[in-house]
């Protein structure tokens, strides 16, 4: 549940504000440090959106030996979306046996520190009250993130779908 929210919350945001109608998810231990803590490190959540007629699978996966694997792809009928985490180096070496690539970033500096930089500036133009300086992310927008989160905690937990 605790990478989860950020996820809900672009999927919120990628979707025009809406909220799931229905969560289920399922997920699995194979670290021994997170299986004692009952921590699962990967987990798979499906979410429901009825009225937009799209379900978003959320893959998470905290042991990936490549780097941090974090991804959203949407698919419809004009065209695919994707956001992917970016490689180390942008370079790759094709040959006749394979392509070979850099892993992906690793730590949250790296992934984030673009971002990080933006939400900051946002946030003291904000304070400054600077024209058109609107924070995305509200308190409506945190609490559906929690409560998406929550939800697929709870499916993991008992094996059901969970309605919101």
């Amino acid at each position: 549940m605790d990478c989860l929210p950020h996820d809900a919350d672009f999927c919120r945001l990628l979707l025009g504000g809406e909220k799931p109608e229905e969560v289920y998810a399922t997920g699995a231990r194979s670290n021994e440090e997170l299986a004692e803590a009952m921590v699962a490190d990967t987990a798979t959540v499906t979410a429901k959106y009825k009225k937009l007629g799209v379900v978003v699978h959320v893959c998470l996966f905290r042991g990936a030996t490549y780097g941090y694997d974090n991804r959203i792809e949407v698919f419809g009928t004009k065209g695919r979306f994707v956001v992917e985490t970016p490689p180390e180096l942008s370079v790759r070496c094709s040959d006749k046996d394979s392509i070979h690539a850099p892993a992906l970033m690793f730590s949250f500096p790296q992934r984030f520190a673009a971002a990080f930089a933006a939400e900051v500036d946002l946030f003291a133009r904000g304070v400054l009250a600077e024209p058109g300086a609107k924070w995305l992310v509200d308190r409506t927008a945190c609490i559906a993130a929690q409560k998406f989160a929550m939800a697929a905690a709870a499916s993991k937990r008992d094996g059901t779908v969970k309605n919101l």
